[in-house]
């Protein structure tokens, strides 16, 4: 009688079970890296998944995690790259490109910035082809609209990626769960001390009843601290803004911007662009986010390791700054900061290919000619494709300077300005 392979599994002993874990544990943290940039989507599943889990408008990323990713993923404690549902759409890719993003923002937000970077289109012709009437993402018209070679490509997202049963469900960063019983309980039931960051009796952040340990810090499977490597991996990064900059305030968003400073391109998309209190610093040249070492972290540990990455690049924690504050004023029309970037910040610019600017926002009423902004052409003179969109700049009326700049971009190959208003 043949006996299957489960049950074959049931009848090691303990010394073979242990064997096989051990030998399993034998990966490099850059085989986990490897793996894990091997567990990305296509545009097109992104969109299955929004459409067919019924994702409203201001579900949070963090709230996708809790309500979709781990229950659906419990039994088998796989990544969800690997859940049934994402095998029936195709199962893992290959991503080319990782998605720095807040896990509080809305998942929508994520999603729409992707599309943005995927269609290269601008945000008033992804409105036509991408959202319903209600001001939700309409996934289907999407799934309609945009071409296959923009449904084609791919991304990497930590959520879709990282095996959560083996990092988060069921955890609390206070009491620390330890054995498989802890970690199914819904509520924290070990500390009792009364202060006032007491968990007793409070709920999990992401109750799960799968009961996984967890791997810890410095086990070559943990998964959570390898993010930067497989930025490495990647052809680029995409920086999710939200209206509010949270992405910018946490420190892995600002870990993985610092591998990427190294050799990759980096794109800062923003579907819903800036608040007025973000906008107001930005037309009064004053910084838009905090400098990294008051970026927002849980664990001290990893703000002292990424920090001391950052200053070991070129110009340190000063020029880290400046390029992320150039990065978002850029993308607004400001350029007053990009004269001082310096060391591998200026590199990220002069390796630039794309570059899309949107003036309308910070220069809406008060530009007549475009010569009152300041650019720096040299900085940026390789880019490739440049999108320019001046709507809502109601006064501009001269633009002749920027042909006269234009004329430094010796490998322009595509150029878009949009002028209405």
């Amino acid at each position: 009688k043949e006996i299957d392979t489960k049950e074959k599994s049931k009848m090691l002993d303990r010394p073979q079970q242990e064997a096989r874990a051990s030998a399993r544990d034998d990966r490099s943290p850059k085989n986990v890296a490897e793996e894990l940039a091997k567990k990305g989507f296509e545009v097109r599943q992104l969109l299955h998944f929004y459409m067919q889990k019924k994702i409203s408008r201001d579900k949070s990323t963090a709230h996708v995690v809790r309500d979709i990713i781990i229950p659906e993923t419990a039994e088998h404690q796989t990544c969800y790259m690997e859940s049934a549902f994402m095998k029936g759409h195709g199962g893992p890719q290959c991503a080319k490109k990782l998605v720095s993003h807040a896990w509080k923002s809305s998942f929508m937000n994520t999603v729409l910035n992707i599309l943005l970077d995927a269609s290269g289109l601008t945000v008033e012709d992804m409105k036509k082809k991408c959202m319903g009437y209600n001001g939700n993402l309409d996934a289907g018209k999407a799934l309609q609209e945009l071409s296959n070679d923009v449904l084609d490509k791919t991304y990497w997202l930590c959520i879709f990626a990282v095996n959560e049963h083996k990092s988060i469900c069921g955890d609390c960063w206070h009491c620390k769960p330890q054995t498989p019983e802890e970690f199914r309980q819904e509520r924290c039931s070990k500390c009792n001390c009364g202060s006032e960051d007491c968990c007793y009796g409070k709920e999990r952040y992401n109750p799960c009843k799968c009961g996984s340990e967890k791997y810890k810090k410095g086990h070559p499977l943990y998964e959570i601290d390898k993010f930067d490597e497989v930025v490495g991996l990647m052809e680029g990064l995409v920086v999710s803004l939200d209206p509010e900059l949270e992405t910018l305030k946490r420190l892995w968003v600002v870990a993985e911007i610092g591998e990427a400073l190294k050799c990759k391109p980096i794109h800062f998309r923003h579907f819903f662009g800036l608040n007025e209190g973000i906008m107001n610093k930005l037309k009064t040249h004053k910084p838009v986010v905090p400098p990294v070492d008051l970026c927002e972290v849980t664990d001290p540990e990893d703000k002292r390791r990424i920090l001391a990455k950052i200053d070991e690049s070129e110009g340190g924690q000063n020029s880290f700054n400046l390029f992320v504050r150039c990065m978002v004023e850029v993308s607004f029309g400001v350029f007053s900061s990009l004269r001082d970037v310096s060391g591998d910040a200026l590199k990220v610019f002069q390796r630039m290919e794309r570059l899309d600017i949107n003036f309308g926002q910070v220069f809406s009423g008060t530009i007549v000619s475009t010569s009152q902004v300041r650019i720096d052409w040299e900085k940026i003179k390789k880019i490739q494709h440049e999108k320019m969109d001046f709507s809502k700049c109601e006064e501009l009326t001269d633009a002749s300077s920027m042909g006269q700049g234009l004329k430094e971009m010796k490998n322009l190959q595509h150029l878009v300005m949009i002028f209405s208003f």
